[in-house]
């Protein structure tokens, strides 16, 4: 039977465009560290900024799934973007 492995981490440009996506915008740069909100002007809102570290590569699964809580979504609504990103491109 074939198993299909989870991803521990995805690339930090698919998790910045799924949170553009979302509305949120680059509120401020602290350190290492890009800052995400939605805009003062918008009636959506969350309990704290979406922290992403500038530096890495790769963003942690755990990282993901602790700010997806924040956001109200699933998994599955970030892998549903990931395929969305996909079908465009180049094999």
């Amino acid at each position: 039977r074939l198993r299909t492995l989870m991803p521990t981490a995805y690339k930090t440009r698919l998790w910045i465009a799924y949170i553009l996506s979302l509305g949120l915008v680059h509120k401020r740069t602290t350190s290492s560290h890009f800052v995400y909100d939605y805009p003062t002007t918008s009636a959506k809102s969350i309990t704290r900024p979406i922290i992403v570290e500038q530096n890495w590569d790769m963003i942690p699964v755990d990282h993901i799934n602790r700010s997806l809580r924040v956001l109200g979504k699933t998994m599955k609504d970030f892998k549903t973007f990931i395929q969305s990103q996909d079908k465009g491109r180049k094999k």
